[in-house]
């Protein structure tokens, strides 16, 4: 949240976890930065194949062994 804060750029959530999902929306309507948060389910590499990043992007990877299925591409 705090490096979202800062950066006051569009951060995209994944998590196949509902209860984490509210969580993370709760912690940024706690900071007021609710407005540029996307939420996601599960991530697949196809899903970041189709993010617009623009001139630079900061990917931000925990997981918990996955790695090897998401960035295949």
């Amino acid at each position: 949240m705090g490096l979202a804060r800062l950066l006051k750029c569009t951060t995209i959530v994944y998590d196949t976890n509902k209860e984490a999902l509210e969580q993370c929306k709760s912690l940024a309507e706690l900071n007021n930065i609710q407005t540029n948060f996307e939420y996601r389910g599960k991530c697949k590499s196809s899903d970041l194949l189709k993010i617009n990043y623009g001139s630079s992007a900061l990917l931000i990877v925990d997981c918990e062994g996955d790695e090897a299925n998401i960035f295949s591409e």
